[in-house]
C-alpha cells in the first residue's frame, strides 16, 4: 500500500480521536495548545471500557508517565502515540502475532464506539435550552452587526487560512478571554461551564450547527472554520441564561436575561463604538420587548407580591413542646439537608431541598392537589397520608412572603431552621386534619421526618464520625512512617499557605488543593469541606467548634468563619488531610494500599503546577533546588519499588492506524 493510500484512513481515524482527546483535554494558555492530564488520560481509558483484569489503571498511569517522559501535559500528538502501546497492553498475544489487528480492535471495538457515544450525548446544553424563544431571535437578530464586529475583531484567524488545530486553540483561549474582558466570566459564568459550552456547541457538532444557525439574520452567510459566528452567538445567549440562573434578582424571561447580558458587555467595552455597531437593541425592539412582557403580567399577580412583614412563624405551645423533646435530631437532618448542592451551608433551606426531604421521607406524592387546597391531603394505600409538590411550594412561599408563585419560575428564596419548623406544622396539619396539633406534629415527625436518620449519608455532615474512624485506620508504624516523610517533603509548600502562626485556614486549605490539582481533578469541594472541618474540630475539641447544637442555632459555617479564627489545621493535621484525600482516588486495582495511594498522590501533586508556581514566586529555581522543595525525592529513596517507572519503548501509529479502514 502506497504512502499517497495509507493517509485518508489515518487522517480520518485522526479526526475522531482529536474529539476523543478534546473531551478529556484542558487548555493550556501559554503555548495555546491542548493537553490531557493523567486523571483525565485513566478516565478516558475506563470511558472506553479499557480497564479490567488484564488492563489496570495502574498500568495505564506508568504507560502516560514513560511515553510522555514523566511531562503532566500530554499533547495530541503524544496521545495518539500511546495507542500503539495500548494494544500490546490491551491484546498482548494477538499484537505479538499481528500489531495491526491488535490496534484495529482497539480502535474498532472501544474508541469509535466512545467516539460515538461522545457524539451523541451533551454535558451541559440540554435540546430545550436550544430552543430559543422568538423574542430573544429579535434581539439577537437586531444586535448582528454588533456581535459580527466583537466576533472579527476578536477571532480575526477564524477567516483566515490556518490549520484547524491552530485555530481551535486559538479560539478556545480567546473565548475565555473575551469573557473576563466583558465580565461574564468569573462574575456569572464559572470556567467549567465555559468549557462545557465549547464542548458541547463546538467540539461535538459539525461546522453547520442548526440551533446556532437560527439565530443569525435570515440571508446572513455564517463564517469562521471553528467558532463560527453563529456557535458564538448562541454561546453569548447561553452566557445569559445560565448567568443569570441562580441570581437572587433573577430575571422572570430568557428575553429579559439576554438584555440584561448584552448590557452588561455594552458598558464594559473600552473603545467608543458607532450605533450601528452597538450591543443594545434598537428602541423599536425593546419597546416590542417590554409591551410583551407587560401584557404577560396579570394585576393579581402584581397585587400579591409584597412581603407580609407581620406575618407571624412561631410554632405553636403545643408544637413547640414536641420539637424541644427532638430538637437536636431535628436540626441534625435540616443540615444535611441543607448542604445538598452547597457544602458550606447548614442554615438555610431551598425550595428543592424542602421536597427532596419529604421525598425521601415518603411524604411527597405526585398525586394531582383537589380543588380545595385546605382537604387536599390524599391518601393511598392504607390510609398513609401523601402531600403534593404544589403545596409544598404555596407554604414555601407563604414563609418566604411570595404569596403568588409562578410555576415557570424557580424560588431563590430560602427557609431557616424556624422556619422549616413551621412549614413541618403546616404539613402536620394538613397530613392529619383530624388529630390535635400536638398529636399531628408528634406522628408526623416519629412516622417519617426522624425516620431519615436511618438513611442519612454520615459523609454529609460536617464534623464526620466516618472521617474520624478513617484517620484512626491510619495508626500504624508503616503508614505513620509514610506520613513522616510526606510531611518532610511538603513543610516547604505548605507554609507558603500559612498564617504567622503556621496555620492553615480553610480558603488557604481550598487555594493549596487547587493549586496542586487536587480540586476539582480528584476530590470534590465537599468532601474538602468536611476533610477540613473535622481535622479542625479535633484541633479544638474543647472551644465551640461546628457541630450540632440542640438550641436551635441558625448559625452556619460560613457565620462562624467570620466571627472567630480557631478554624485551622496546622502542619500535621494537613498531613492527615492529604491522606484522606489520597484514599479518595479511584483505582481499578483493589489491593492498593494507603502508602501505594500516597505516594501515587504525592506523585501527581509533583507534576501540577503548584510546586513551579511557589518556587518561582520564592525566587527558586526548580532545576537547582534541594531536597527540601521536592515533593518526591525521599519518597523514591524510601519507597523505589513505588515510585520508580522503566520507560518502555515507543511504536510508531501511523504504521498501525494505516492498516485500518473505518
Amino acid at each position: 500500500m502506497s504512502t499517497r493510500e495509507k493517509k485518508p484512513e489515518s487522517s480520518a481515524i485522526q479526526d475522531f480521536l482529536r474529539r476523543v482527546f478534546l473531551n478529556y483535554s484542558v487548555s493550556g494558555t501559554r503555548y495555546s495548545m491542548n493537553y490531557l492530564r493523567l486523571p483525565k488520560y485513566i478516565q478516558l481509558c475506563e470511558d472506553a471500557h479499557l480497564l479490567g483484569q488484564d488492563l489496570k489503571s495502574r498500568d495505564i498511569e506508568v504507560l502516560f508517565h514513560s511515553l510522555n517522559k514523566r511531562n503532566p501535559n500530554m499533547t495530541f500528538k503524544a496521545f495518539l502515540e500511546t495507542f500503539t502501546k495500548l494494544s500490546e497492553l490491551k491484546f498482548p498475544d494477538l499484537f505479538r502475532r499481528n500489531p495491526g489487528e491488535a490496534f484495529s480492535k482497539l480502535i474498532m471495538a472501544h474508541f469509535l464506539p466512545l467516539a460515538e457515544e461522545l457524539q451523541a450525548k451533551r454535558e451541559l446544553v440540554t435540546d430545550d435550552m436550544l430552543e430559543v424563544s422568538e423574542d430573544c431571535k429579535m434581539i439577537l437578530h437586531n444586535v448582528n452587526k454588533g456581535l459580527k464586529q466583537l466576533y472579527l475583531d476578536t477571532f480575526s484567524w477564524e477567516t483566515e487560512n490556518e490549520t484547524y488545530d491552530n485555530i481551535m486553540n486559538k479560539s478556545q483561549n480567546a473565548l475565555e478571554i473575551l469573557l473576563r474582558e466583558l465580565d461574564i466570566y468569573p462574575a456569572l459564568i464559572s470556567k467549567a461551564k465555559i468549557y462545557s459550552f465549547w464542548r458541547d456547541i463546538v467540539i461535538m457538532q459539525d461546522a453547520t450547527f442548526q440551533p446556532a444557525v437560527e439565530l443569525l439574520p435570515q440571508g446572513t452567510q455564517d463564517i469562521g472554520k471553528v467558532l463560527t459566528l453563529s456557535k458564538f452567538i448562541l454561546i453569548i445567549y447561553l452566557c445569559s441564561i445560565f448567568g443569570y440562573q441562580e441570581s437572587q434578582v433573577s430575571p422572570n424571561s430568557n428575553s429579559e436575561k439576554l438584555l440584561i447580558l448584552l448590557e452588561r458587555m455594552e458598558l464594559t467595552r473600552n473603545s467608543a463604538i458607532a450605533s450601528k455597531n452597538s450591543l443594545l437593541p434598537s428602541t423599536d425592539v425593546m419597546q416590542i420587548i417590554m409591551q410583551k412582557e407587560q401584557a404577560e403580567i396579570q394585576p393579581s399577580q402584581l397585587e400579591n407580591q409584597s412581603v407580609d412583614e407581620n406575618a407571624d412563624y412561631g410554632l405553636d405551645q403545643e408544637g413547640e413542646e414536641i420539637v424541644e423533646k427532638y430538637a437536636y435530631r431535628i436540626q441534625r437532618i435540616f443540615q444535611v439537608y441543607c448542604a445538598y448542592g452547597d457544602a458550606l451551608n447548614t442554615s438555610s433551606m431551598k425550595s428543592s431541598n424542602l421536597l427532596k426531604l419529604l421525598k425521601d421521607c415518603g411524604l411527597l406524592s405526585e398525586t394531582q392537589v383537589s380543588e380545595s387546597f385546605d382537604i387536599s391531603v390524599c391518601r393511598k394505600g392504607k390510609e398513609v397520608p401523601i402531600i403534593t409538590a404544589v403545596e409544598i411550594d404555596l407554604i414555601f412561599s407563604k414563609l418566604t412572603g411570595i404569596n403568588k408563585v409562578n410555576k415557570n419560575q424557580k424560588l431563590a428564596r430560602k427557609i431557616d431552621f424556624q422556619q422549616f419548623l413551621k412549614a413541618l406544622e403546616i404539613i402536620a396539619r394538613k397530613v392529619y386534619p383530624t388529630q390535635p396539633i400536638q398529636e399531628a406534629y408528634r406522628l408526623l415527625l416519629e412516622e417519617y421526618i426522624l425516620k431519615l436518620e436511618e438513611e442519612l449519608n454520615e459523609s454529609r455532615i460536617v464534623c464526620s464520625e466516618n472521617i474520624k474512624e478513617a484517620l484512626e485506620s491510619l495508626k500504624n508504624d508503616d503508614i505513620i512512617e509514610a506520613l513522616s516523610i510526606v510531611h518532610r517533603s511538603i513543610l516547604y509548600f505548605y507554609r507558603y499557605y500559612t498564617d504567622n502562626q503556621n496555620l492553615m485556614s480553610y480558603n488557604n486549605f481550598i487555594a493549596f488543593c487547587r493549586d496542586f490539582e487536587l480540586f476539582p481533578d480528584l476530590v470534590s469541594k465537599t468532601k474538602l469541606v468536611r476533610f477540613f472541618y473535622t481535622l479542625a474540630g479535633m484541633a479544638n475539641e474543647n472551644e465551640p467548634g461546628v457541630s450540632l447544637d440542640a438550641s436551635l442555632s441558625r448559625t452556619s459555617i460560613q457565620e462562624k468563619l467570620s466571627k472567630t479564627s480557631t478554624e485551622t489545621i496546622d502542619e500535621h493535621l494537613f498531613v492527615e488531610a492529604l491522606a484522606l484525600i489520597s484514599a479518595e482516588v479511584k483505582y481499578e486495582d483493589p489491593n492498593l494500599n494507603p502508602i501505594e495511594k500516597l505516594c501515587f498522590l504525592m506523585e501527581r501533586m509533583s507534576q501540577s503546577t503548584g510546586p513551579v508556581k511557589i518556587l518561582r514566586e520564592q525566587g527558586h529555581n526548580r532545576s537547582s533546588h534541594g531536597e527540601i522543595h521536592d515533593l518526591l525525592a525521599l519518597l523514591k529513596v524510601r519507597y523505589p519499588q513505588i515510585l520508580d517507572h522503566t520507560q518502555k519503548k515507543e511504536l510508531n501509529f501511523e504504521d498501525l492506524a494505516s492498516l485500518i479502514s473505518i
